[in-house]
């Protein structure tokens, strides 16, 4: 699961430094970075464990966008994925 959480990091990355797009532009950009990854996660994921992922994602999508409408000069969590690769494998509860 690490290497696939890993390999969107780049581009989280390059959707954070471009200024060009708008915030919805980015979210979207971002939802579709999820998706190319969604059929991977889903073959080592158990449904649950792929919907607990899934909750942690939009929560910090959540957060990210509280963050914005509070002033925040920058969309950073949904951008930057804000949750350590190794802490969403620890917050899945693999059994």
């Amino acid at each position: 699961m690490l290497p696939i959480l890993k390999a969107e990091a780049p581009k989280f990355e390059a959707i954070k430094n471009d200024p060009s797009p708008s915030g919805m532009q980015k979210m979207k950009q971002l939802h579709a970075i999820h998706s190319e990854s969604a059929p991977e996660l889903q073959k080592i994921l158990s449904p649950a464990h792929y919907q607990q992922l899934q909750a942690i994602r939009e929560a910090d999508i959540k957060k990210a966008i509280a963050a914005k409408r509070a002033g925040a000069d920058r969309l950073r969590a949904p951008v930057r994925c804000q949750i350590p690769l190794a802490s969403c494998a620890g917050a899945i509860q693999l059994t």
